[in-house]
């Protein structure tokens, strides 16, 4: 996908910091489909906070349910949002989940990594 420039197994996630890549949930203390989790476990708030704290650049869902909590709208498309979150550019991207299998899309993925990668270009020449 290009999210990184090699692709990186499941225990390798901590590697991620080093792309200046970061990975939370919004359900911290559930499992399941979106359907299964109780909208009181959906913690928009302290997701707010961190993209305060942080600052990133970006933040893509692989939610519909999470990013539209996120961003207060009833039903985001996938893609690119015209709306900042917190000033960072948000994506929502199909779920890798198999229980989504029948809207995967690969579009909305290439499009965020189509972003990180120019980002990362523009570091290294700052740099």
């Amino acid at each position: 996908m290009g999210l990184t420039p090699e692709r990186l197994t499941p225990e390798r996630y901590p590697e991620l910091l080093a792309w200046r890549l970061g990975l939370t949930d919004l359900n911290k203390t559930e499992v399941g489909s979106d359907h299964e989790l109780s909208p009181d476990a959906m913690d928009a708030k302290s997701l707010h906070a961190k993209l305060r704290r942080y600052r990133p650049a970006a933040i893509a869902f692989t939610s519909k349910h999470a990013a539209a909590l996120a961003l207060g709208v009833k039903a985001p498309a996938y893609g690119r949002q015209a709306q900042l979150l917190e000033d960072a550019v948000a994506f929502v991207l199909a779920s890798p989940s198999g229980r989504a299998r029948s809207f995967w899309t690969l579009k909305p993925w290439k499009a965020a990594a189509a972003f990180v990668a120019a980002r990362r270009i523009l570091r290294e020449r700052a740099a």
